[in-house]
């Protein structure tokens, strides 16, 4: 039999606002960033820089190996994005990016596909950056992530049986910015429809952050409301944070209850930064969506046709006890029939 692996992915979110610097001996190189003069707060030791429209800048990330192995490692560069969690993200999103994101990072910062950090030696990775000609106000924000490449044949093992070997990942933020002008934040609600989280029943109410800023400490409070008004789920959560010009799906869960087709209505209630904002908005959920979505959610106890088996079983004993006694009668009606006929003939 051969060894199942499984490859988990853990990113130490390094160098970012708010995120202390973490040192992990999983990892077999290690990250310095050469800050540069115009910085806006040197003591930072992620990018967070002030340039002028259209203006270019190289700055530079010093990589470390102190193992005796030569380390790969595929540099990305992604936009900051805002998961169901209510976290932002700086790794690939496999979402679209919002509309209102008009300069993704990974348009704006270049460097190298693939580098190799000599055993015991260093590299210095460059990242070019392109600010964009139009002016504009508030922040683009994202990181680079670096994430040692695994060889296919690295993680083989002699031995039989399932692992998990984990895989790290550096994330450095990157955030740019033309000037320092506080802008006012500007929340949305965009869709709200029935769909799945870890494959349980969840009611999305899609939100999206339409400025460039950080959204920090966004409360929300969710209730789902059937045609009469009554209440039928409700959630509050907290402390959640949205990156610049992103959405999320905020998932109010159904808590183990199947989805039922109908009309209802969504009301949110958003707050942050001192502001907030209420929506309602109505939704539909289809006989057939319903259906589909009850089938797979792990939390539905699938249906129970033992009686439906039993009241089977039992209806056809007791067709099969009625066929036999029609036969039976059958051919006891053609017994005495035939010997009826018989007497009658022997009589004549």
């Amino acid at each position: 039999m051969k060894r199942l692996s499984f490859a988990l992915l853990i990113t130490f979110v390094l160098l970012l606002p708010g995120i202390p610097t973490v040192q992990a001996s999983e990892f077999n190189f290690s990250v310095t960033t050469v800050i540069p003069e115009n910085q806006i707060d040197p003591n930072k030791t992620y990018y967070d820089l002030l340039m002028e429209p259209g203006a270019e800048q190289t700055v530079e990330i010093l990589l470390r190996n102190d193992t005796d192995a030569d380390v790969i490692i595929a540099p990305a560069v992604h936009a900051a994005s805002t998961n169901t969690n209510g976290v932002v993200e700086y790794g690939e999103s496999h979402d679209e990016p919002d509309p209102s994101l008009l300069y993704p990072l990974e348009d704006l910062v270049t460097t190298d596909e693939e580098i190799i950090v000599p055993a015991n030696g260093t590299y210095t990775l460059p990242l070019h950056i392109s600010m964009p000609d139009e002016a504009f106000d508030g922040v683009l924000a994202g990181g680079i992530t670096l994430q040692e490449t695994m060889e296919e044949n690295q993680n083989e093992s002699a031995e039989e049986g399932l692992s998990i070997d984990n895989q790290y990942a550096y994330v450095v933020g990157i955030v740019l910015q033309q000037n320092q002008s506080e802008i006012e934040p500007e929340l949305a609600l965009h869709d709200v429809y029935a769909d799945q989280l870890n494959a349980r029943n969840v009611i999305m109410s899609t939100i999206q952050n339409s400025q460039a800023m950080y959204v920090n400490q966004l409360s929300v409070q969710a209730k789902v409301k059937n045609e009469s008004g009554e209440v039928l789920y409700e959630s509050k959560t907290e402390s959640m944070q949205m990156a610049p010009n992103s959405n999320f799906s905020y998932p109010l869960s159904l808590n183990g209850h199947p989805l039922e087709a109908g009309e209802y209505m969504m009301e949110l209630t958003a707050s942050a930064m001192g502001e907030e904002w209420h929506w309602s908005e109505p939704f539909s959920i289809e006989e057939d969506q319903a259906a589909a979505l009850n089938e797979t959610d792990v939390t539905i106890p699938a249906p129970d046709y033992t009686w439906l088996y039993v009241a089977i079983g039992i209806a056809c004993l007791v067709i099969a006890f009625f066929l036999i006694l029609y036969y039976q009668r059958k051919k006891h009606k053609k017994l005495l029939i035939d010997a009826i006929n018989k007497q009658r003939a022997s009589a004549s």
